[in-house]
């Protein structure tokens, strides 16, 4: 819990009042969206690392079209379309390779 109150304070995106309040409950919308925030700037710098060491290493990586289907997983999220969602997802599962997950498995 420390972790995520330091991540969302060091941000400068809440004070610590609100961060403390958010982790116990008392500010749940802003919990939420906090709490998601925090996991993608910690995916991104994840994924970010991930691809230099594989970069670095000759190791294989995701392609540049499996990174245009992971942006373009977006849209059919937002329309909130279940089918759209479903198959856009199976889509970049197919692309990824499991050397990549090996990659990422190493890393």
């Amino acid at each position: 819990m420390v972790v995520i109150h330091d991540i969302l304070v060091s941000s400068e995106v809440y004070v610590s009042t609100t961060a403390n309040q958010m982790l116990q409950g008392k500010q749940y919308a802003s919990a939420i969206r906090g709490i998601h925030r925090a996991h993608e700037a910690l995916t991104h710098l994840f994924l970010t690392a991930a691809e230099d060491f594989a970069t670095k290493n000759s190791l294989p990586w995701v392609t540049g079209e499996t990174k245009h289907k992971l942006q373009a997983l977006e849209d059919p999220f937002r329309s909130r379309d279940a089918t759209a969602c479903a198959a856009a997802c199976h889509e970049v599962e197919n692309s990824i390779s499991e050397s990549v997950l090996h990659t990422v498995a190493l890393f």
